[in-house]
């Protein structure tokens, strides 16, 4: 039996998500208990008590259906439960619908935001509620239905590294997906991106669903802005161009010097380089969307 200090110690540690905990509770006394007649060293499930406290919470697995996983995920030769084997084993169940138990209700998710500088609007209210309440991978799911795709491996482990740092709580991150997938229009959610994006949130202590839309309005109110930049074209492709104000002065300097006289010869030769260094840019940026 794990004692009462032990398990508050235990929840310290996933700080970020106290308020999922709160809302969603995982009773792991009652996991011990239902594994303590089984061939599982128990000792081993108390240690894995974050990992498994973060397969909870990115499926809403309730006590009794944990147990019956864990079993599934114990290193015959050792009783020892295995928790890459667990997420595993986790991951497969829910891609061959044979889905976990959950405690939250699915919801629809809408698929476009409007906020205002005020305040948000219902339909934002109602994708907070909703990502207050769902777990990542559900929310995820609900997301990939409505634009037709699926959730691949690949997704579910970008989600559950992410909740596995607990850097941010569960309904940031649904946030986050939802910004990933509807606003920027990817067919996909890209780990580095993610990382990205938690970087800067748990830098600017983004705490709650809310929260995360607000960051979400800033950052797209700070791209909107014009910026002072140069243009140039290749083919089909424009790079745009921001100079740093150092090199904008070194430009300035360098546009006060007189242009040296070239003779025929030499403009021929540089109109020739030119058009080569055209044609091996033209060569490397086929294909590319920027």
């Amino acid at each position: 039996m794990i004692k009462l200090k032990q398990r508050k110690a235990d929840h310290q540690k996933l700080s970020a998500n106290q308020a999922a905990l709160t809302q969603n509770p995982f009773d792991f006394e009652l996991l011990v208990e239902i594994l303590q007649n089984s061939f599982v060293d128990i000792s081993s499930v108390k240690s894995a008590y974050e990992a498994i406290i973060a397969e909870h919470l990115l499926y809403s697995i309730d006590e009794v259906t944990m147990g019956k996983l864990i079993l599934k995920a114990v290193d015959l030769k050792t009783n020892q439960l295995d928790t890459n084997r667990l997420s595993q084993v986790i991951a497969n169940s829910y891609q061959n619908n044979k889905p976990v138990k959950s405690n939250v209700q699915s919801a629809s998710v809408p698929v476009k935001v409007e906020t205002t500088q005020s305040s948000f609007d219902q339909q934002t209210k109602q994708i907070i509620s909703i990502a207050e309440k769902t777990a990542p991978v559900a929310f995820l799911s609900q997301l990939k239905k409505q634009k037709g795709g699926f959730v691949s491996s690949n997704e579910q482990r970008a989600i559950r590294d992410l909740v596995a740092r607990d850097i941010l709580p569960v309904q940031v991150i649904n946030i986050m997906t939802y910004y990933v997938l509807v606003s920027l229009g990817n067919a996909t959610i890209n780990k580095g991106l993610l990382e990205a994006i938690a970087n800067d949130w748990a830098q600017k202590k983004v705490a709650t669903a809310a929260d995360a839309i607000v960051a979400i309005k800033r950052r797209e109110e700070k791209q909107s802005q014009p910026a002072k930049s140069n243009r140039r074209t290749n083919g089909r492709h424009t790079v745009k161009e921001t100079l740093p104000d150092w090199a904008k002065r070194k430009n300035k300097s360098a546009a006060a010097k007189p242009k040296s006289s070239l003779t025929p010869e030499q403009e021929k030769a540089l109109n020739d380089k030119l058009k080569n260094l055209k044609k091996e840019e033209v060569g490397e940026l086929g294909g590319k969307c920027i």
